[in-house]
């Protein structure tokens, strides 16, 4: 928790030192280590990934993640999955994503990650886009068609059409 609120205040480092900290006294109870596993992960953002899946995917056993809190369980799947993407396990995380999918059909985060594994190949960036116009009106929920709204914009920009991406920034509720 501790190293949570660090985070959140921005001091990643001494949240970073903390997790580590936490690991290494390989604490008796799964959920802290797990908790920890996770964060280290998010600290790290895009560097040790292998580690951080190995650390992850070892503290997150099933009987851990029975004791999780439903937050924490979410957390941790869609973090191992992004994880899993960063480190170009395509078919692992297209099945992570698809589970996802179905745990979690409320949420548009896991269609986003499908649509970032279509993004991977290139042929499919134009399917990519009309998923995410589609999605965006399929979405009534204010906060997600929003969070829809910005990858859709961002993938315009980095195409490199600004005046669509400038024209959906606009229409955002």
């Amino acid at each position: 928790q501790r190293s949570y609120a660090l985070l959140q205040l921005g001091s990643t480092d001494m949240a970073l030192k903390l997790c580590l900290a936490v690991i290494k006294t390989k604490p008796r109870d799964g959920v802290v280590g797990a908790v920890a596993a996770n964060n280290l992960a998010v600290l790290r953002k895009d560097r040790d990934l292998f580690d951080s899946h190995k650390r992850l995917r070892s503290a997150a056993t099933e009987a851990v993640e029975a004791k999780l809190q439903p937050k924490q369980l979410e957390a941790i799947r869609f973090n191992r999955c992004l994880l899993l993407l960063a480190m170009s396990k395509i078919d692992e995380s297209r099945a992570a994503a698809d589970a996802l999918v179905s745990q979690y059909p409320d949420s548009v985060r896991p269609r986003l990650i499908q649509i970032s594994l279509m993004l991977r190949d290139k042929k499919q960036a134009g399917a990519a886009i009309g998923q995410l116009e589609s999605l965006v009106a399929a979405t009534s929920d204010a906060e997600q068609r929003a969070e829809v709204q910005l990858f859709l914009a961002q993938l315009l920009l980095d195409r490199g059409d600004a005046d669509a991406a400038t024209t959906l920034l606009e229409s955002i509720d």
